[in-house]
């Protein structure tokens, strides 16, 4: 009797404590099933950033990531249980839809905001006709749009207005968005999250979050935090496999005034020249006059040097004379041609996804390599990889600023009519299948000198990855 009794009691026990562990366990795997922002780190060296990178303030505290992408046509995600960032009405009711009937190009909209707006061109949809019947396979969208923003909200009209008309020209369907923000200030959330509802009706995917990292936060690891928001803006495009694919374009671009014939034609080279990345030009009026070549810290010549010398006293006298000590890609410069270069970013740049989905990630310096931004060690990885198709197309010219944009779109031209009666073959690059020996590392203007572009990576080739 006391033995049947003992053995109830033990299997009364060991079936409570069955049930509290299947319990907590459920419990814990639904906390992981929600969305993690770690970016995976590429089994080699991961890359940096430039003078002025998008200052787009983020932290793994909180994030918001949602898909505009209609129910019907939507892989189910994991179980997201975080709570979307904390909305500010910062515009009225009123002034919201004059942003968003500027952005969408909407009924008597031309007369809003006009000064906060280029003065656009038309789409060459001759020449961009290639991008339109793009052939790819059913539910695949070879077109991926990524930004980091902050505090941008003058910016949007113009910068989000262009986005949306290039991907209707390209088909919104076959086309996605991705935006990473940083906590700003200004109405910049509140634009981006109206956003949503106008990119669903149009059947554009749309991904949008909002992350507390900070690149000027006190004691902040600058490069490794804008390495880390490129990654997270790219993150989509490397997890669903179901829309994206080897054979996707992501087309990066900073907050910079932007047309659309701007964007196509930095996709339409990258496809025409066979280039694995194409970046624009962007620019600064330095002494308030002139427009100087703004990106000089990331982007190298093919001879491994800067556009132009800065002394240690960084002075930019020099600016004016650019690729001084290289005749071929100085000559293509001035003919308005395409031109090969070790590594770039320039504002706005599109590459391939084929080298992501093999693993290249942006990072910082790591080891004994120079200290540099992640746009340069893109390129470093790109060419690790076999992959050194990289070229800069000086018919795009981009500038920060409305102002400053409508500036240089007078002093160095509208894309369409720096390409008004070229031959595109003319545009063709013989590209160099190896890299320069060396490349310039300016760890300040100070500090300048010379190191093996391969440092550390001394014994790898292209196989190894």
């Amino acid at each position: 009797m006391h033995r049947r009794l003992l053995c109830l009691v033990f299997s009364a026990v060991a079936l409570f404590f069955l049930a509290t562990t299947y319990h907590l366990a459920g419990e814990k795997l639904t906390r992981l099933a929600g969305p993690s922002f770690s970016h995976p780190k590429a089994n080699a060296p991961v890359p940096s950033p430039s003078p002025k990178e998008n200052p787009t303030e983020t932290s793994d505290a909180k994030h918001t990531v949602e898909s505009s992408e209609p129910e019907s046509k939507k892989e189910k995600p994991a179980e997201n249980t975080e709570k979307p960032a904390k909305q500010v009405e910062i515009l009225s009711k009123k002034d919201l839809d004059t942003y968003l009937d500027v952005i969408f190009d909407r009924k008597n909209s031309e007369s809003k905001l006009e000064d906060l707006r280029l003065a656009c061109r038309p789409i060459n949809e001759t020449r961009y006709k290639e991008l339109k019947e793009w052939k790819h396979a059913v539910d695949r969208r070879p077109w991926y749009f990524a930004l980091n923003l902050y505090q941008v909200q003058e910016l949007l009209p113009q910068l989000m207005g262009s986005i949306v008309r290039a991907a209707r020209y390209l088909g919104t369907e076959n086309s996605a968005l991705s935006i990473v923000e940083g906590n700003s200030k200004d109405a910049t959330v509140q634009i981006l999250e109206a956003m949503r509802e106008g990119l669903k009706a149009e059947n554009m995917q749309y991904y949008f979050e909002s992350s507390d990292l900070s690149p000027n936060a006190e004691g902040a690891d600058r490069i490794d935090i804008l390495a880390e928001l490129r990654n997270m803006a790219l993150k989509p495009l490397l997890q669903d496999h179901k829309h994206f694919s080897a054979n996707s374009t992501a087309v990066f671009i900073n907050d910079v005034a932007i047309c659309p014939n701007d964007i196509l034609e930095l996709m339409w080279q990258r496809i025409k020249l066979g280039a694995v990345q194409t970046c624009a030009m962007d620019w600064n009026y330095h002494d308030g006059k002139h427009p100087v070549f703004y990106d000089v810290w990331v982007t190298r010549t093919m001879q491994g040097d800067s556009f132009f010398h800065i002394p240690k006293d960084g002075s930019w006298d020099d600016a004016w004379h650019m690729f001084p000590n290289d005749t071929v890609t100085g000559k293509r410069f001035s003919e308005w041609r395409p031109f090969q270069v070790y590594s770039c970013w320039n504002g706005a740049t599109a590459f391939s996804a084929l080298p992501l989905m093999e693993g290249v990630r942006f990072r910082k310096f790591a080891g004994n390599e120079c200290v540099q931004g992640e746009p340069q060690l893109f390129g470093k990885d790109l060419w690790l990889r076999g992959y050194g198709r990289i070229a800069v197309v000086p018919t795009i010219n981009l500038d920060y600023k409305i102002e400053n944009a409508r500036r240089i779109k007078k002093d160095r031209g509208y894309t369409e009519d720096l390409i008004n009666d070229k031959d595109p073959n003319d545009d063709l690059i013989e590209w160099q299948t190896t890299p320069p020996e060396k490349t310039l590392c300016q760890v300040g203007w100070h500090n300048q000198f010379w190191q093996s572009w391969n440092l550390d990576y001394e014994n790898k080739t292209a196989s190894d990855w």
